[in-house]
C-alpha cells in the first residue's frame, strides 16, 4: 500500500496508527459536546436567560405575567410567579 500511495513504510505505518487513535477515541465519545450543549442548558444558566429574547418582547408588547407563565408552559418551561417576576426586573432595567 505504501508503494501505491507514494510513501514510506514508516510513514504509512504512521498513517495507520493515528487513524487507528482516532478510531478509538471516536469510539469512546458516544455524544459529542457540540450536540450535548445543544440539548441542555449550563447549570449556571437560568431557564428563562434561555427565552429572555422572547419574554422581553412579549412584556415590552404588554402581556401580564400570567399570559407570560403561560407562553413558558407551552414552551415546557415551568417557573414560579416569583422568579418571573424577578428576571422582569432585571430586564426593566
Amino acid at each position: 500500500m505504501a508503494k501505491e500511495s507514494d510513501m514510506t513504510p514508516q510513514q504509512a505505518n504512521v498513517l495507520r496508527a493515528r487513524f487507528v487513535e482516532y478510531m478509538r477515541l471516536e469510539a469512546i465519545v458516544k455524544v459529542p459536546a457540540e450536540k450535548f450543549m445543544m440539548s441542555v442548558i449550563p447549570a449556571n444558566t437560568s431557564v428563562l436567560q434561555t427565552f429572555k429574547k422572547e419574554i422581553k418582547q412579549l412584556y415590552k408588547r404588554g402581556y401580564s405575567e400570567p399570559q407570560i407563565m403561560e407562553f413558558l408552559a407551552a414552551n415546557d418551561m415551568k417557573v414560579s410567579a416569583k422568579d418571573l417576576a424577578t428576571f422582569l426586573r432585571t430586564i426593566r432595567k
